[in-house]
């Protein structure tokens, strides 16, 4: 139940910075940032997708920001981070690969 609060605080947040700041963008972007946060809001916990809405919520207040470019990119990332911890590795391993593909620099 404590992770589950902290997401809704964390999913609020991120709406409330939202949707003030798509006032502002409203007219260009011509999409009623209330209705694309209460969309969000009334997805059922199991079936949110935390990356896209984080990025739905950056285009209200950038209308260049491409949702499924953005996506496609973290899942790329997902999948060389599990690739380099290989297929059956424990989280330990999985978290470990993950601070070193943010952290370490590339070839």
């Amino acid at each position: 139940m404590r992770s589950r609060g902290r997401r809704e605080i964390a999913l609020f947040a991120m709406l409330c910075a939202a949707v003030l700041s798509a006032v502002a963008t409203q007219a260009a972007y011509r999409v009623d940032p209330v209705a694309v946060v209460r969309g969000v809001m009334t997805t059922p916990d199991d079936r949110v997708d935390l990356a896209r809405a984080k990025l739905t919520f950056d285009k209200l207040y950038d209308p260049s920001i491409d949702v499924e470019a953005g996506v496609r990119q973290i899942d790329e990332m997902a999948r060389t981070i599990r690739e380099m911890a290989g297929a059956a590795a424990p989280s330990r391993l999985g978290l470990a690969m993950l601070r070193k593909y943010i952290y370490d620099a590339g070839p």
